[in-house]
């Protein structure tokens, strides 16, 4: 739970300061891995993406879920961080939203408030082609 959110801060941070979307991303009880689609990688941009997520968590923000019609979620492209399109046909779906800084369409588990989640710290990163840059990180 804890990495999910964390990765929900991350990925908001990026998207909404930067313009950069998700291409993957592998979550584990102990490690966050995230795929960004970077134009241009700029290693001071990733690290100024860590350091504001990390400022949002400091701010012990509430994480809300609800659900919505499909249709209105589809009308709002800034709930979807992927850079694949959304696949899945459901009548409903579940938004996360940090409250005050981002709202997500997500089905998975969350905390609370983002106390819970730590720091993040930044442990590596891997080109993995043209425009994907392979993000690691773990919680302290």
């Amino acid at each position: 739970m804890r990495y999910h959110t964390a990765t929900h801060v991350l990925t908001g941070v990026m998207f909404n300061d930067f313009h950069v979307r998700v291409t993957g991303n592998q979550l584990t009880p102990d490690k966050g891995r995230v795929d960004f689609a970077f134009e241009q990688f700029d290693r001071d941009v990733l690290e100024e993406g860590f350091r504001r997520a990390n400022a949002i968590v400091a701010q012990d923000l509430a994480v809300r879920v609800s659900f919505v019609p499909a249709a209105r979620a589809r009308a709002q492209a800034e709930l979807f961080k992927l850079e694949t399109a959304f696949r899945h046909d459901l009548p409903e779906l579940r938004l996360v939203e940090i409250v005050g800084f981002d709202t997500q369409a997500d089905g998975g588990c969350h905390v609370a408030t983002l106390s819970e989640i730590g720091r993040l710290v930044l442990t590596k990163t891997e080109n993995k082609g043209k425009a994907n840059r392979r993000v690691y990180f773990v919680l302290e």
